[in-house]
């Protein structure tokens, strides 16, 4: 059983419809992404699934089970952690008091996340512990983010533009975090505008085009289909 299955869903900003009957699936310890040029429904797809955009039509299974009109609270006390476009931290708590502040472990797993393994997971955030969120980079910003939502101890993780405005060097050491925790089998489904990077990591990946899933394949496929890419990824 897949941890999530998509279901052609549709979803509107009032009266405009931005998802056309999107449909993915995330088996369990699979890193899948989503492609596309900006506006074409990718974090729309992220926050219906996050219950924080509710699908007029289709349906969402979390772990076999329908959470298509969940609360966000709900969905995040089932397993599901994000880390949003933007990052949205806490600017006036500090690094640790961000981390402490979602820290929980309501589905009861084993060796669950605590600040110590966020804080080897991503050493930058270690001497900026007692530092306000705010006033760290915006690396760090994003480091903070992810291990946010992993102090959640997520079954399934969603990152939206993960290394998104960051340098070559920052972004490196996300990448690499984000292949540990790919190693320990977290299922995460990922957003991210660095194709290189997400066809060595990912396992399975969908583009979307003006709300509608277009391809969807392996990394081998997309990587050998110059055209493709150029037609809806822009490179």
């Amino acid at each position: 059983m897949p941890i999530l299955s998509v279901n052609n869903i549709e979803a509107f900003y009032g009266q405009t419809q931005a998802l056309f009957g999107i449909s993915i699936q995330i088996n369990q310890g699979e890193v899948v992404t989503l492609l596309g040029r900006n506006g074409m429904g990718k974090t729309t797809t992220i926050r219906s699934i996050m219950g924080l955009v509710k699908p007029a039509n289709g349906s969402i299974h979390f772990e076999g089970k329908e959470i298509t009109r969940w609360p966000a609270y709900r969905v995040a006390n089932a397993g599901v952690g994000l880390a949003p476009e933007g990052r949205h931290i806490f600017p006036n708590l500090s690094v640790m008091e961000n981390l402490i502040a979602t820290a929980h472990n309501k589905n009861e797993l084993d060796n669950p996340w605590t600040v110590d393994k966020v804080m080897a997971l991503f050493p930058a955030l270690e001497p900026r512990a007692k530092i306000k969120g705010g006033r760290i980079s915006g690396g760090e910003q994003q480091m903070l983010s992810i291990g946010r939502a992993l102090m959640t101890n997520p079954k399934l993780l969603l990152l939206d533009e993960a290394t998104e405005g960051l340098s070559p060097l920052l972004r490196a050491q996300i990448w690499e975090s984000i292949s540990q925790l790919k190693d320990n089998h977290q299922s995460i489904l990922l957003i991210d505008k660095h194709l290189d990077s997400l066809l060595r990591i990912g396992d399975r990946h969908y583009i979307v085009e003006k709300g509608y899933v277009v391809w969807s394949g392996d990394s081998e496929e997309l990587r050998s289909d110059q055209k493709l890419q150029q037609r809806y990824i822009g490179i």
